[in-house]
């Protein structure tokens, strides 16, 4: 199979957080369905994106008054995080956007 027409990583981290538009789910759904390395690589994502909402769970759970170590574990997670999905959600939005702009 041709791989040029894989979405981009990022659209499949946004796939798998189910943050997608209906209008871009309706575009790249059928290739996902015919592409097994697509499929791979969603549930990849699918799996990290169950591990980070399964320990942001574990760390909102920990009262912060508890202890400075609860708080600083949130503060590391953000940190590692946070910046990553931003980047990858800015590239997606302006890939989009330049899409919608030909």
């Amino acid at each position: 199979m041709d791989h040029s027409s894989c979405p981009t990583r990022a659209r499949l981290r946004l796939l798998a957080a189910g943050h997608l538009s209906d209008e871009l789910l309706d575009e790249i759904e059928p290739h996902i369905q015919s592409c097994r390395r697509c499929q791979c690589r969603l549930a990849k994502f699918e799996a990290q994106s169950d591990a980070l909402i399964d320990a942001l769970r574990a760390a909102a759970q920990t009262p912060i008054h508890d202890s400075n170590d609860a708080l600083q574990r949130r503060l590391v997670l953000a940190e590692a995080v946070g910046p990553r999905i931003w980047r990858e959600l800015d590239e997606t939005t302006q890939h989009e956007a330049s899409v919608r702009a030909q």
